[in-house]
């Protein structure tokens, strides 16, 4: 997984089909467990281009309420939200075998107070070339 971000642009998740699944599956068990925090490392090394830069990461913080999306000052991608709405946002990290070269935006839910105003726009793609 890399994360790429540049300040005024939405972030971006990429990783191949079996990397984004694989991602999923954590998210899940993470989301059945009576953790609150799950931080996940993301290959940081390389080029951002045509981005700013890459983040060390993702962190998913089961809070209260909508989704927030941001940027930590330890250069995490921090998604947190309640456990219901934690657990839509995460579905968007499943790929089926037919959607490489695709990708997911999580906040396209049309469900009252599911993505808090101001919140990050993540794209989440899947490239057999990550």
């Amino acid at each position: 997984m890399r994360i790429y971000y540049s300040v005024g642009s939405d972030p971006v998740i990429l990783d191949s089909i079996l990397g984004l699944n694989n991602i999923h599956d954590s998210l899940k068990g993470f989301m059945s467990s009576a953790e609150r925090i799950l931080c996940l490392a993301a290959d940081a090394s390389g080029s951002p281009r045509p981005y700013n830069e890459l983040l060390r990461g993702l962190e998913i913080e089961k809070s209260e309420g909508a989704i927030f999306v941001c940027v930590t000052a330890q250069r995490y991608l921090r998604i947190a939200g309640s456990v219901e709405n934690l657990r839509i946002y995460i579905d968007f990290f499943q790929f089926a075998e037919g959607e490489e070269s695709h990708h997911h935006h999580p906040e396209y839910v049309d469900i009252p107070g599911y993505i808090r105003p101001g919140t990050l726009s993540l794209i989440i793609e899947a490239d057999a070339e990550e």
